[in-house]
């Protein structure tokens, strides 16, 4: 993703639609579906995270379990929460991973909005 000219990388496609809340940019992100291999392109302000193309992308999730994330939270959490060009591509890929489900773009957004209030508040 690039925040003000600043390229970086995030672990997990969530973390690409709460950060830029954090730090108060907006950011524009490019990833690749996790099952088509196509990029997907999207943009995301503090208001909102909105597709740059036709189709409405959408994210799996997984709830979290606290003592496997405690132990390896990319291996845990973030390899399980990935962009999807299409709601079908999405589907065939959490079909594949078991307590993998997903939310729309402006779902995903919501719950990291939710959980930078409750985690940050004083920052915020």
């Amino acid at each position: 993703m690039v925040m003000d000219g600043i390229k970086s990388y995030a672990w997990c496609a969530w973390d690409a639609l709460f950060i830029p809340e954090l730090v108060g940019s907006t950011a524009q992100v490019a990833s690749t579906c996790a099952t088509t291999a196509r990029p997907i392109q999207l943009s995301v302000s503090l208001e909102g995270a909105q597709s740059t193309g036709a189709e409405p992308i959408v994210i799996s999730f997984l709830i979290p379990d606290a003592a496997k994330i405690n132990e390896n939270v990319a291996s845990q959490f973030c390899h399980y929460v990935n962009f999807f060009r299409c709601y079908e591509a999405g589907e065939e890929w959490t079909s594949q991973h078991e307590g993998t489900f997903l939310l729309t773009l402006e779902d995903a957004f919501e719950i990291g909005r939710q959980v930078n209030a409750v985690r940050y508040a004083a920052v915020l």
